[in-house]
């Protein structure tokens, strides 16, 4: 069922559908830290937390620079390594400039605002409270970042939910994959840790339509 998006601008053809699915509606009463719930942002057929909304079209509209090099991936496919071995080879494997910033200053994760804004639940980890701050615009974090040297992002999101002008400038796009049963296991680990879920790991693979 097609529902009205409440006060958050969408890209044009974009609308949200609510969940149906009654395994995803179990999942979601599995945790707390997502207060606001969820939404299956169509045509994408993506799930995203409600906050995700006011983003979405910020992201498609973001500005790509000629030099970007995006580092793109399902949460828990390796995401954080392969951005440590992107940001070292792009700088010279300087590690000790690496160990001087954290991670998040020097790859910014673009949509990470839109997942934790309005979220901080009972079941969020003091980890996720803790990068609030660095979080609280991440859109216009990476906006600003300096254009002397190629910038590096990272995101979660699909292709077809990337800034449009990645089709026209063609940034570098580092795309990591891993096997789908192995990052749903690490996926319902991380968000035992990070969200408070409490469900067994086959309402996690239910999610994803792997178990059956």
């Amino acid at each position: 069922m097609e529902m009205k998006a409440e006060n958050e601008e969408l890209s044009e053809g974009v609308w949200i559908e609510e969940i149906d699915n009654a395994a995803l509606k179990q999942f979601e009463k599995h945790q707390n830290a997502f207060q606001r719930g969820f939404v299956n942002i169509m045509p994408y057929k993506t799930i995203f937390p409600k906050s995700f909304l006011s983003f979405e079209k910020r992201i498609r509209d973001f500005e790509v620079r000629d030099d970007d090099v995006y580092v793109v991936s399902f949460p828990k496919c390796g995401t954080t390594w392969t951005q440590e071995m992107v940001w070292n080879i792009c700088n010279g494997c300087d590690v000790e400039k690496a160990k001087s910033l954290p991670l998040v200053k020097r790859m910014p994760f673009i949509e990470i605002s839109g997942l934790l804004k309005d979220n901080l639940g009972a079941g969020m980890s003091e980890e996720a409270k803790k990068a609030m701050p660095e979080a609280a615009d991440s859109v216009n974090n990476a906006s600003n970042m300096p254009r002397n040297e190629p910038r590096l992002l990272k995101t979660h999101v699909s292709y077809d939910m990337l800034p449009e002008q990645v089709r026209e400038k063609k940034p570098k796009i580092v795309y990591v994959t891993r096997n789908p049963r192995d990052a749903v296991v690490s996926f319902y680990n991380h968000w035992k840790a990070l969200c408070g879920f409490t469900g067994r790991v086959r309402r996690c693979l239910n999610k994803f339509g792997l178990y059956t």
